[in-house]
Order: C-alpha cells, then sequence, then structure tokens
C-alpha cells in the first residue's frame, strides 16, 4: 500500500509540472507574440512624426528649432530622444530652457523658453546683443536697436566692473530711460565701477557704483531743466547722495 501511494504521489506531482510547463511555454509565445505584435506597429509608420508644434519661440524661426533639435517629418516618434534634443536646443544662445513632449501616435510639442536682448556691446570686433548674464546672442551688424544701451567695452577691464555695466543697463532699461532718449552709452569701468560714466544723446553723465535707479530717477527729474537751459552741458555728475552736479560748458560746477 505504501509503495502504490509513493508512486500515485509521485504521478501527480509530475503532472503538475506537466502543466506549469505548459502554461510557461504558452506566457512566453504569448509575450514574443506581443513583442512581435509591437514592432511590427512601430515599423509600419502609424508612429511616424506627423506634426510639430513650437510655443514660445519669437527671435528662432521653426526652421532654426527644427535645425537645431536634428529631426525631419516622418521619423519614428518612438525613438526620438526627447531629452537629448532639448539639449541641443540649449545648445542656442537664443534657447535659454527647452522642453518637449510627444502626444502620440504623430505629433511633438516644443516648449521654448528664449533669452531676453538685454543691451548691446560694442568693442574693437563688432557689434554684439546680450543677454541679462552678459552672454553675445549674437553678431549685428550696421547701427545699434535704439531701444537698447550700449555698453563700450575697453580692453583690460577691472574684475566686476563689466558686471556693474549690465546691472546699470538693466536700470536704464527697467526707469524707461530710453523712451525718452534716442541713444544710451556706458563707458568708462575699464578702471573700475567707480569711474563709469553714460553718454545720453551726447551728454556725459558721470554714474559711479550703485544706486543706479535713485541715480536715474534724478537724471529723469532734471531732464526738462537741461533741456531748457541754452548753455551746452558739459556733464551731468550724479555720484553724490544728495545733489546734482551739472557743469555747463566753459563754467565751473553748480549742484
Amino acid at each position: 500500500m505504501k509503495r502504490a501511494r509513493k508512486g500515485q504521489s509521485t504521478s501527480r506531482r509530475n503532472r503538475r509540472r506537466g502543466r506549469r510547463g505548459v502554461t510557461l511555454l504558452s506566457l512566453g509565445a504569448l509575450v514574443l507574440a506581443l513583442l512581435g505584435g509591437f514592432y511590427l506597429v512601430a515599423e509600419s509608420g502609424v508612429f511616424s512624426l506627423r506634426s510639430v508644434e513650437f510655443r514660445g519661440n519669437t527671435q528662432l524661426s521653426r526652421r532654426d528649432l527644427m535645425t537645431l533639435m536634428g529631426v525631419e517629418m516622418g521619423e519614428n516618434l518612438l525613438k526620438l530622444p526627447a531629452r537629448e534634443m532639448a539639449g541641443y536646443l540649449e545648445h542656442s544662445p537664443w534657447v535659454r530652457d527647452a522642453k518637449l513632449r510627444k502626444e502620440y501616435p504623430d505629433r511633438l510639442i516644443v516648449k521654448v523658453e528664449e533669452s531676453v536682448p538685454h543691451a548691446l556691446l560694442r568693442n574693437s570686433r563688432g557689434l554684439f546683443l546680450l543677454d541679462e548674464e552678459g552672454r553675445v546672442l549674437e553678431k549685428l551688424a550696421g547701427e545699434p536697436p535704439a531701444f537698447l544701451p550700449v555698453i563700450v567695452d575697453a580692453s583690460g577691464r577691472k574684475e566686476g566692473a563689466f558686471a556693474e555695466a549690465l546691472a546699470l543697463a538693466s536700470a536704464v532699461r527697467d526707469m524707461g530711460l530710453l523712451r525718452e532718449k534716442e541713444s544710451v552709452e556706458i563707458a568708462g569701468f575699464e578702471h573700475g565701477a567707480e569711474g563709469m560714466t553714460m553718454r545720453v544723446d551726447g551728454m556725459q553723465v558721470r554714474m559711479g557704483q550703485g544706486m543706479y535707479a535713485e541715480k536715474l530717477a534724478r537724471l529723469m527729474e532734471l531732464s526738462p531743466e537741461i533741456r531748457r537751459r541754452a548753455e551746452k552741458v558739459q556733464y551731468v555728475d550724479l555720484r553724490f547722495k544728495d545733489r546734482v552736479v551739472v557743469k555747463p560748458a566753459g563754467a565751473g560746477a553748480r549742484p
């Protein structure tokens, strides 16, 4: 009896193993079938790129962005490396940030945050458009745009002084000085920000370092009086905290 029971138990175990083997084979066949089906669908053209929508770009054209991403219509959307393509876009100085989103089966959304023109830099190599951090966006030809201050760069400038020139350019833009004036040039910082000056429509304005918004507010308040005077102003000095010095041509300085 014991031998018979032992034989029956062994037979049941073998049958269970056989059923598990069949089940595993079935699952394997199903997985292979699904993978094969997915491959066929993926390669069938269903996921071919048919639409690319760009958002946030004003300086860069659609063609520029497509070239930067290195993508063409008809490519397989599944295979496009979105993170790498965003990095390609950010290689351009005009692109501060880029995000890509795939919308299956055939659409790509590209959101771009562009750099904002902040100032112009004029040096011995030409005229350059800068962003707010002083990075060169592109080289320009011809006359500078009237809506941006021009930083006149001198060789051998003191460390940190250029950052102060950028801060002054920000204040010029924020205060709206160029809405009243035709041109603003920032210079005189090659030996340090303490010597920084502006040339506003040809008139020299001694700025010094810091408190740029307050100094520009004083200058704008004084502008009607300067325009009223018949004599030509040699310079305006804003470096003093509580007064403005105006020196007419051929006369001594007076507050």
